[in-house]
């Protein structure tokens, strides 16, 4: 069974803050999912880019070239690369292409010296996976997007209950190496014990034992076993782990770099100096290694039914959390490392945006919140809601009886969706009418 209902509070200023709370019965009930990738989908992500970033903030972007590639196409690049090594993904491979040979004139045509690396840009450009938007800069980004991305409500029309769920790389800070593409998302995923995604940035995760018990804890990568062709490497044993920020690239080194994102290995280089994914991390051995199969699994997380890490808390043990536990890289520190979400909110009790929160009350029950925030154009005081800080967040899930809980994918992404319905609007607009754009997402949380 799942029971909603809407939460709305008026303040003296004329603003309102609306909230979903739906609970559900069981933590068994909800399960991960990834919309169907569309081509929507990449034409919804420029918009974005083209109608909200660059308009809003033009002296903060380059010329950028955005592109995905079709699952029916293969690029025309060799996996050995001198500089990179091998170089196992497609969109990693088109992406040094295109940082070596593709230069954005101010006319914001293009301008390629290599003949295999022209023809296959245009290629991308003809078929509509490839688009060019210019900021102010003059030096040219290359940010290819992974065929992650979904409608959630295009997908699983039947189900009762989906809502967006883990952070993923969106935003063009995010993406620190070649092997980072937008719509590809991280953190721990776990699912009756078994892992889909490790953990990354010790940030905090909600934790639902096998008896139904809950609880949240920052969770290390450090703690996690990695399977490679049925042998298990585990860190300061047999094996190192790098990740950001503490490192933008691996020491060099004799042995081998194993670059892994999500559960698949995207390259491999040997003796150092590897890029280390925002994404994802590297694993690296003393000896060299011949692959069987590029998948890997996970270890060390057994006695879960369920676990999610995004960040930052929201309750931990009935207590709203005051202020950041996870840390969150600030694009403005310009000589830190960056690792995503670059574009979180960096205020804690003062900025307001749209909110996700997943939880457990007391008797291990889920419960999920959807605080409704401004639309990106066309806001009015007193008919859409003003946004939550996370401060706000945590107080109000701790008064209604939330016991553990974390916060979501927010901002844009924010929705819930019941028998295929929302009840409340999300964030994004069209520039022109202010009507609700759905943002595409690369994965969500069901329950059938």
């Amino acid at each position: 069974m799942i029971e909603s209902r809407i939460r709305e509070t008026s303040y003296d200023s004329g603003e309102i803050q609306r909230v979903q709370i739906v609970r559900a019965d069981s933590f068994e009930q909800l399960d991960f999912f990834a919309p169907q990738n569309t081509p929507e989908a990449f034409e919804k992500l420029t918009e974005l880019y083209r109608n909200f970033f660059v308009a809003s903030a033009p002296l903060f972007f380059e010329r950028m070239v955005f592109f995905s590639i079709p699952d029916d196409l293969q690029d025309p690049f060799e996996q050995g690369d001198e500089q990179y090594g091998k170089v196992y993904d497609k969109l990693a491979r088109t992406k040094i292409a295109f940082q070596r040979h593709v230069k954005i004139g101010k006319n914001g045509q293009p301008q390629i010296d290599d003949e295999t690396t022209a023809a296959f840009f245009n290629t991308l450009r003809e078929r509509g996976c490839l688009k060019i938007i210019c900021g102010k800069l003059p030096q040219t980004g290359i940010y290819p997007v992974a065929n992650t991305f979904g409608m959630m409500s295009q997908c699983e029309e039947k189900a009762r209950l989906k809502v967006n769920s883990s952070f993923f790389i969106m935003d063009r800070f995010d993406c620190g190496s070649v092997y980072d593409s937008i719509g590809v998302p991280f953190g721990l995923r776990v699912k009756d014990g078994k892992i889909f995604s490790p953990p990354l940035y010790g940030r905090e995760a909600l934790l639902v034992n096998k008896d139904g018990s809950t609880s949240v804890r920052s969770v290390f990568l450090e703690e996690i076993t990695t399977v490679i062709d049925g042998k298990a490497y585990r860190h300061g044993e047999n094996c190192r782990y790098y990740q950001r920020p503490a490192l933008k690239m691996t020491p060099k080194a004799a042995g081998t770099d194993i670059v892994i994102i999500g559960d698949q290995i995207v390259g491999i280089r040997r003796f150092g100096n590897t890029e280390i994914p925002s994404g994802g991390f590297v694993l690296s051995l003393d000896e060299d290694i011949s692959l069987k199969d590029r998948k890997v699994g996970f270890l060390g997380m057994e006695q879960y039914a369920f676990a999610i890490q995004v960040g930052n808390s929201a309750v931990i043990d009935g207590k709203p959390t005051e202020g950041f536990i996870s840390s969150f890289y600030d694009f403005k520190s310009l000589n830190s490392v960056s690792y995503p979400p670059a574009m979180y909110p960096l205020r804690y009790k003062k900025d307001r945006a749209p909110r996700i929160v997943l939880g457990a009350d007391e008797d291990g029950r889920p419960m999920i919140l959807w605080f409704e925030g401004k639309g990106k154009f066309g806001y009015e005081a007193g008919r859409e809601s003003r946004g939550a800080s996370l401060a706000g967040v945590g107080i109000i899930c701790a008064k209604i009886g939330m016991k553990d809980g974390v916060n979501l994918d927010g901002g844009g992404s924010a929705q819930i969706l019941l028998d295929n319905r929302r009840s409340l609007l999300v964030s994004d607009r069209d520039p022109d009418d202010f009507s609700e754009m759905e943002r595409a997402v690369p994965c969500g949380l069901i329950i059938r």
